[in-house]
């Protein structure tokens, strides 16, 4: 029962400070895809949007050769296999993001870099 109420209270805390959004942006014409701490968030009213993850950053995983986005700490992804260019992969496994704007055909636009990560626990296909 204790560490019901623990898990409950950590779920409810998470759900009330961080958040990822997922609007379309007319301007560069791609999902955008964006933290409570981002650039983004000031100049959009996040109260009417709704959220898609409970996460307070942007991150890549690797599984069976593709390439998802996720919460930070979400097991599910936003979106699956996205087209990373060969020569930035390092830089998006190695990072979190405030934002990630994504075409139609799931290429990265744009990407608001948030902290560099110190381990690559989302390459999931690593040995």
């Amino acid at each position: 029962m204790k560490k019901f109420l623990i898990i409950s209270i950590f779920v409810l805390c998470s759900n009330t400070f961080a958040g990822i959004y997922k609007i379309y942006d007319n301007e560069k014409e791609c999902t955008l895809y964006f933290s409570e701490s981002s650039s983004f968030s000031k100049d959009i009213d996040i109260q009417k949007l709704k959220r898609t993850s409970v996460s307070a950053a942007l991150v890549f995983q690797k599984s069976d050769d593709r390439f998802n986005l996720k919460g930070l700490w979400s097991f599910m992804p936003l979106v699956l296999s996205v087209n990373l260019e060969e020569d930035k992969e390092q830089h998006f496994m190695g990072s979190t993001f405030e934002s990630i704007c994504l075409s139609a055909d799931k290429r990265v636009i744009y990407s608001e870099v948030g902290r560099r990560l110190f381990n690559n626990l989302n390459d999931l296909d690593r040995e």
